[in-house]
C-alpha cells in the first residue's frame, strides 16, 4: 500500500513539474511581448506631444513677435517750457516745442510712416512714402518736405516751409499748401492764406511771433513757455500782433503785450498771473 502511494506521488509530482515547466515560459513570453509593446506605442505617443507642443510654442511665438512689432511704440512728450528734438526711424526730424506729444511705431515704420501728435512742432521730412502727422484736429501728409503744426485745444494751423502738404479735417475737407502759405482751421473749415513760413518756427530760438492772434492764444503760448499760469479776465478776442524775444522773466512777456493793448496784470499768492482791462 505504501509502496503504491509512493508510486502515485512520484508520477504526479513528475506531472507536474512538467506542466509548471512549460507554463513559465508561456507566461514568461507572454509577458515579455506584452511588456515591450506598450512601451513602443506610448513613446509614439509622447513624442507626438512633444511635436504638437513645439508647434503651438512656435506658432504663439511668432504671433508674439508679430503683435510687438505692430504694436510696440514710443512716446515723447514736453513739458511746459521745454523743447526737444526726435530722430525719426527714417532719418526725419521733429522739434517739439513745449507741452507737445508725439507717438509712432519704429518696428512697423517701412509699412506705414505715420505718427501721433499734439502741441506744436516743426518737421523735416525724408523723401520717401507718404508721411502722415495724425492730430485730434486734423491729419497731415507730406512727402519730402518741411513744415511747422500747431494743434492745441480747439486750434489747428499748418504752415509749409518746403514741400507740399496735404492737410486734412476729421469730417473729410482737405487742402493742399505749398511753400509760404498756411492752412489754418477757421470755423470748422479750411482757410489758406500767404505768410511767412518761417516765422511759425520763431519759437524754436526762443522768440514769440504773432500776427493778429488772439490775446487768449498769445497769453496761453506764453503760459506754456514760461510753465506758469495766466488767466484772462479780459475780451479774449482781442487780436494782438508783435515779436519779442522770450527773456528769463515772464513778467517782461507780460508788459509787452498788456501796454499796447491797455491792458494790466497782477499776481495772486497762488502764483497765477491775472490779465485785466485797466
Amino acid at each position: 500500500m505504501k509502496n503504491d502511494n509512493s508510486k502515485k506521488i512520484e508520477k504526479l509530482s513528475n506531472l507536474l513539474e512538467v506542466e509548471y515547466s512549460r507554463s513559465k515560459e508561456d507566461i514568461w513570453s507572454a509577458m515579455e511581448d506584452k511588456l515591450s509593446a506598450p512601451k513602443k506605442e506610448e513613446k509614439k505617443v509622447i513624442q507626438l506631444n512633444l511635436r504638437s507642443w513645439a508647434v503651438a510654442a512656435s506658432i504663439i511665438i511668432l504671433l508674439g513677435i508679430g503683435s510687438f512689432i505692430r504694436f510696440y511704440h514710443e512716446d515723447y512728450s514736453t513739458m511746459a517750457g521745454e523743447q526737444y528734438r526726435v530722430e525719426l526711424p527714417d532719418g526725419s526730424m521733429v522739434d517739439l516745442n513745449g507741452q507737445s506729444s508725439l507717438q509712432f511705431h519704429p518696428y512697423w515704420w517701412k509699412i506705414n510712416r505715420s505718427l501721433n501728435f499734439e502741441g506744436e512742432g516743426y518737421f523735416e521730412v525724408e523723401k520717401g512714402k507718404s508721411f502722415s502727422v495724425v492730430s485730434t484736429n486734423g491729419t497731415t501728409t507730406v512727402l519730402g518736405t518741411s513744415f511747422n503744426i500747431y494743434s492745441r485745444d480747439a486750434n489747428y494751423e499748418v504752415n509749409c516751409l518746403t514741400g507740399k502738404v496735404k492737410v486734412k479735417l476729421p469730417g473729410g475737407a482737405q487742402t493742399v499748401i505749398t511753400p509760404n502759405q498756411q492752412a489754418k482751421l477757421v470755423n470748422n473749415q479750411l482757410e489758406v492764406t500767404e505768410t511767412n513760413a518761417a516765422h511759425s518756427t520763431e519759437w524754436k530760438d526762443n522768440e514769440f511771433y504773432f500776427t493778429r492772434e488772439t490775446i487768449k492764444r498769445v497769453f496761453r503760448e506764453i503760459e506754456i513757455a514760461y510753465s506758469a499760469k495766466i488767466s484772462v479776465e479780459a475780451d479774449e478776442t482781442t487780436f494782438y500782433s508783435g515779436n519779442f524775444k522770450k527773456t528769463d522773466n515772464i513778467e517782461d512777456a507780460l508788459t509787452i503785450v498788456c501796454n499796447p493793448l491797455n491792458l494790466k496784470f497782477v499776481q495772486l499768492e497762488t502764483g497765477t498771473y491775472v490779465i485785466k482791462s485797466n
